[in-house]
């Protein structure tokens, strides 16, 4: 039974594809530099051979690298095409490059916001880093940005931000605002999926293989989302909301953009498109963004 399974084409090319992400990253694939970028934490975080902080710094850090690496790519298949180019793809590049831009700055504003909430932190009474907490004593406080909040200090925040807190928001509200706000997953998966349209991408060699891929990543990704978040509603909607935003973007960039035909994205063809792999690439970024500032 393994070795039919092993056999099969969809998982051959699963196998084959994890084995070629060096090599595609080399190559300045896009869609495997995120994957290659998320294993890499999610290894770091399994082993957790660093600090809580700098846990957190990674990840921001992670951040910071894809969206200027795609915003790269961008530019430079801008260039490339502009010769002849019409006004859509003249205006749809110039929308990437903008949002590469400013979504490259907002990422190293992260990054720098990071540190200045690290010293913050080291100030409030009761405040101790991960590592020096003994496992008996850290079961009994709360992880907050890396640390491990003392009953002091977890009363020190909670005063803090009670003005802000005293109106509930809605499940919806929550999404439309914040780290996790709608304006900001829609300009995280706009630069990626710019990126794999801009950059050499490895496609599922059949609509089998791409349907498997999809579904594999659809598993994969809801477990991540109901890991990480807090209030799984909260998260099954932050996923649902990326899922429709990155599938229509696949559509506006797949034609307009790296010119595919309507008839192909409307068919099955599209599980075995640059498309598919693009919608993958963007989901996958703004779910590992969206709860980087927690």
């Amino acid at each position: 039974m393994i070795e039919s399974l092993l056999a099969d084409p969809s998982v051959t090319f699963v196998i084959g594809y994890l084995a070629q992400l060096p090599s595609l990253i080399m190559q300045g694939d896009v869609s495997a530099l995120v994957l290659g970028l998320i294993l890499f934490y999610a290894f770091v975080v399994v082993f957790r051979s660093i600090s809580g902080f700098m846990l957190f710094v990674l990840k921001k850090t992670i951040v910071l690298i894809i969206v200027g690496y795609a915003f790269y790519m961008v530019g430079i298949e801008m260039l490339a095409r502009m010769a002849g180019a019409d006004s859509v793809f003249i205006f749809l590049g110039l929308v990437g490059i903008s949002l590469g831009f400013f979504g490259t700055l907002f990422a190293i504003f992260g990054l720098f916001k990071t540190g200045a909430q690290s010293r913050q932190l080291r100030g409030v009474p009761g405040t101790v880093p991960y590592r020096t907490v003994p496992a008996r004593a850290a079961a009994q406080m709360t992880e907050d940005k890396g640390y491990y909040l003392g009953p002091a200090a977890r009363q020190a925040q909670e005063q803090k931000a009670a003005p802000a807190t005293e109106k509930k928001k809605g499940e919806l509200e929550k999404i439309l605002s914040g780290e996790s706000s709608l304006t900001t997953i829609l300009t995280y998966i706009l630069i990626a999926e710019f990126g794999v349209f801009s950059s050499i991408t490895l496609s599922a060699p059949t609509v089998e293989a791409g349907i498997v891929l999809a579904l594999f990543f659809l598993l994969a990704v809801g477990i991540y989302t109901i890991k990480t978040y807090d209030d799984a509603k909260e998260g099954a909607l932050f996923l649902g909301i990326a899922l429709v935003v990155a599938v229509t973007l696949s559509f506006v960039l797949g034609i307009f953009w790296a010119q595919h035909p309507w008839s192909e994205l409307l068919s099955a063809a599209y599980f075995k498109s640059d498309a598919l792999v693009a919608t993958i690439t963007g989901v996958a970024l703004s779910i590992f963004m969206g709860k980087s500032g927690n």
